[in-house]
């Protein structure tokens, strides 16, 4: 699932793999899990400029990405969408 949310300040796209509880800790989740981490470190809003790329004209997208358990839907989602 995903939301995307547009204000003054910018844009925010969050990209969600919901897991049930059952996969927790098995090798697709944590491969899943690692992926999206790095994605989110490689196009978030703290992710490092690399040497020879050109500035974005208009407001840069915050970008996030997490494996979140069923359990723990209720408690994270309104956190990785509000940022």
């Amino acid at each position: 699932m995903f939301a995307s949310l547009r204000d003054d300040a910018g844009e925010r796209l969050v990209v969600v793999e919901s897991k049930g509880d059952q996969l927790a800790g098995n090798l697709d989740t944590e491969y899943k899990r690692e992926l999206l981490e790095t994605l989110t470190k490689a196009y978030g809003k703290n992710a490092a400029a690399k040497a020879g790329e050109l500035p974005m004209a208009s407001k840069p997208v915050d970008y996030e990405a997490a494996v979140v358990l069923f359990s723990d839907m209720n408690a994270k989602l309104p956190v990785l969408i509000s940022g």
